[in-house]
């Protein structure tokens, strides 16, 4: 998944099941089908051996496939380092990170809010200056419509 990522990250989805699809042709069982969903859901400890052993051998099988297709495509995009020396290092301290929490400055995020929220407004200014007229900036639509007109 985190090879997928790195070789085509604005494309689609990298989760296991999306990438499964999509390279492989085979739709995953979803987790609901296993666990359940809602008040009735279990957790994993909980479902039957027979049951969660299917689940999870589905799932190896799909990632060793995902990764013997996925990894020279990766090298024969020029990415291998990327991978290898940035991002699959970095997920060991991503997980500490989620399982420790971090620290955050909460004077110095608010500030940095402010800072960012004006800066964003005064961009939002100079390209409504730009453009010739006011549209909302967020929507795809609007600033398509604004472009085409402004610029075609």
């Amino acid at each position: 998944m985190l090879i997928s990522y790195v070789r085509d990250c604005g494309l689609h989805g990298h989760g296991m099941d999306e990438l499964s699809e999509l390279h492989l042709g085979i739709t995953p069982t979803p987790f609901k089908d296993v666990a359940g969903t809602g008040k009735k859901q279990i957790t994993f400890d909980l479902v039957p051996i027979e049951k969660a052993a299917h689940y999870a051998a589905e799932d190896a099988d799909i990632t060793g496939r995902l990764y013997r297709l996925l990894k020279p495509r990766l090298a024969e995009a020029g990415l291998l380092s990327v991978y290898e020396r940035l991002e699959r290092p970095l997920v060991p301290v991503l997980v500490d990170m989620e399982r420790a929490g971090i620290k955050v400055d909460r004077a110095e995020l608010s500030r940095l809010s402010a800072e960012f929220a004006e800066g964003m407004a005064r961009l939002e200014t100079e390209i409504h200056e730009l453009a010739g007229e006011s549209f909302n900036i967020a929507s795809p639509a609007q600033l398509g419509i604004s472009c085409l007109t402004r610029w075609t």
